[in-house]
């Protein structure tokens, strides 16, 4: 990141390891997740240090400065040394990895509850019968129990069948596969 305009000895991570001020984030105590949202949603916006500023603030930093010596922080005990400063470090990806793929789910699902949120036609029943229910339905066809699961859900074949026509229709016309993610989700959940 170009940190020009900032009052720093050194741009975070060109200080050499011993040289380092490690310091806390904010709250104290931020887990590696948090961190690692946090960097995402720093990467994310175009590379314009005004509007990457005012995010960090907002989270508690004192300014960008303050967010990269935090992630430079973590990264010395998160990382593996490639070179003479944090600048070289690498995430350990054994245990970073982890982090940073919740961190990309949490991101994804804030970006698919929104997308709900504005479209809740995307979700909602159809002909009385929540997603939810239509996947314990397709779960009763796959178990071999669909007759006996289709009188507990109160549906004959008929219903079924447009039932099904209509889940799969809002599926394809999602661009986004929001609700074919929550399908998935749904039929994981009532088995």
């Amino acid at each position: 990141m170009n940190f020009s305009g900032y009052q720093a000895t050194s741009a975070p991570g060109d200080e050499p390891l011993d040289g380092h001020q490690q310091q806390l984030p904010p709250a104290q105590q931020i887990q590696i997740d948090e961190l690692a949202y946090q960097m995402f949603e720093v990467e994310a916006l175009p590379a314009d240090n005004v509007a990457r500023d005012e995010l960090v603030r907002r989270w508690g930093y004192r300014d960008l400065v303050q967010f990269e010596r935090v992630r430079y922080s973590f990264l010395k005990h998160w990382g593996t040394p490639m070179g003479p400063t944090l600048r070289h470090f690498l995430w350990d990806n054994s245990r970073a990895q982890p982090a940073m793929l919740r961190a990309r789910e949490r991101k994804e699902r804030e970006k698919m509850n929104a997308h709900v949120a504005a479209n809740a036609d995307l979700v909602a029943p159809v002909e009385g019968v929540s997603l939810d229910d239509y996947a314990r339905a397709c779960l009763g066809a796959a178990s071999g129990n669909f007759a006996a699961v289709l009188g507990e859900l109160g549906m004959d074949m008929a219903k079924y069948e447009r039932v099904a026509a209509g889940w799969n229709a809002k599926m394809a016309g999602d661009a986004t596969g929001t609700v074919a993610r929550l399908y998935g989700e749904a039929f994981t959940r009532v088995r």
